[in-house]
């Protein structure tokens, strides 16, 4: 697939996803810790296992499509 530039909306939504599955990931992993049932862990290790992936694979299309780390970061940190 062809890299092109992403909308400034198209970004910060993939960003905003982004971390909704970094939150899903820290929470499942922090559950699991507490969790002794066997079957549990297996469910919970294979929802890890997946946002894992799903995080992977959002930072790589967004490495390939912005224009720029810059632009994101100017939106994010402009109160400096």
């Amino acid at each position: 697939m062809e890299a092109q530039n992403l909308a400034m909306h198209e970004t910060m939504e993939l960003q905003g996803l982004l971390t909704f599955k970094t939150t899903c990931l820290t929470k499942t992993n922090m559950l699991k810790q507490f969790v002794s049932d066997e079957h549990l862990t297996l469910v919970l290790q294979s929802f890890m296992d997946k946002d894992r992936l799903h995080v992977k694979q959002i930072q790589d299309f967004l490495e390939k499509n912005m224009i720029g780390r810059s632009s994101i970061e100017e939106v994010t940190h402009d109160d400096k």
